[in-house]
């Protein structure tokens, strides 16, 4: 416990060092307006400001650009709209599967790890194991989490439900309504360690795959045209830091503070 809570310490100092470092920065006056995912804790939005992960990872970046930056909230599908349309200069988001004529890919941040969770006792080892209608009837899926597991998304021998938020997957998973559930590793913690639903499930589960997180721009955006290889650098210079991971590590400290999840 208390190596744990030294962690915390060392992390949190290291953000505050980080982001009182940037604060210094002077803004450009034309602000560019980013895009950010409504995934607890990637992007959490309580009446306003809106926080989480991303929210403060874009921060590090437009603030070591020396660009003023405004923040929205959005689901997937609606963020890569968004930037299709250029109503938002830019997002985190994750790589598309399928090359963007409509993105600018900026730069790439990290990796996240996509898992398949199923009820404590079940085995899912391979791909095949989806097809076994014995253990596996139904699998869900967050709405608009097609590009998490594309291969079992159209897999017309599995039936799929739409779940409303990677959070309520191990919940509903938990109560018999899905006998599987697909989404990012840490969101699914976020949700395991709220409802108490450690020992009910088999996490750490299947592993999908790790899926790149890029900054990415739209090619509609004449400011992020413009400024380009400053957010280049500067994402660039931000990881170099650490600050990323660091981020991460932050918002995810409930994960050493209290192990009886």
């Amino acid at each position: 416990m208390k190596a744990a809570i030294a962690t915390i310490i060392v992390v949190s100092c290291i953000v505050a060092s980080i982001q009182s470092t940037l604060a210094d920065s002077v803004y450009s006056k034309q602000p560019m307006k980013v895009g950010i995912i409504g995934v607890a804790k990637w992007g959490i939005i309580n009446d306003n400001p809106i926080t989480g992960i991303m929210r403060e990872q874009s921060n590090a970046i437009f603030r070591m650009a020396n660009i003023y930056a405004t923040h929205s909230y959005a689901r997937y599908p609606r963020l890569v709209k968004q930037l299709e349309r250029g109503s938002i200069d830019c997002a985190i988001l994750t790589r598309p599967a399928k090359p963007q004529e409509t993105h600018l890919m900026i730069s790439h941040l990290y990796n996240v790890e996509i898992i398949a969770l199923g009820r404590k006792g079940s085995a899912i080892n391979t791909y095949q194991d989806f097809h076994n209608k014995k253990q596996i009837k139904t699998v869900g899926f967050p709405n608009g989490g097609k590009y998490l597991f594309p291969e079992l998304y159209l897999d017309l021998k599995v039936k799929k439900q739409i779940i409303p938020s990677q959070q309520q997957g191990p919940l509903m998973l938990v109560k018999g309504r899905i006998d599987s559930f697909v989404g990012m590793k840490y969101s699914l913690l976020y949700g395991i360690h709220r409802d108490k639903l450690l020992n009910k499930t088999n996490y750490p589960g299947y592993r999908v795959q790790q899926l790149e997180v890029w900054l990415q721009c739209s090619k509609k955006s004449k400011l992020a045209a413009k400024n380009i290889d400053r957010l280049k650098l500067a994402a660039q210079r931000v990881e170099s830091m650490r600050a990323f991971s660091t981020i991460i590590d932050k918002w995810m400290s409930f994960l050493f503070i209290n192990q009886e999840i």
